[in-house]
């Protein structure tokens, strides 16, 4: 989300008001993120998983590999915030 949003405020003139915004926009987003999922960090957010696979062993990548990994439903709600925090804020990217 972070490179994201530098991306979308950058600006030529190297403004130190507009990165402080950045930084500002990344603790509202990150804030959003862990109301949504308890956490941030990656080890509390894959072990509040039911099943998870010990040490990530390989699997066998049918229909249902993408669907069941973990990270991706995580990937997704920082995609969605990240989206609505773009729209909310009239940035583009």
């Amino acid at each position: 989300m972070g490179i994201v949003v530098g991306l979308a405020r950058a600006n030529q003139d190297k403004d130190p008001l507009e990165k402080c915004q950045v930084y500002e926009d990344m603790q509202k987003l990150v804030i959003e993120f862990t109301e949504k999922n308890q956490t941030s960090n990656c080890k509390q957010l894959l072990d509040s998983i039911d099943d998870l696979i010990d040490g990530y062993k390989p699997q066998v990548n049918d229909s249902s590999y993408f669907i069941t990994r973990p990270c991706i439903k995580f990937v997704l709600d920082a995609v969605e915030i990240l989206e609505k925090h773009i729209t909310n804020q009239g940035l583009s990217v």
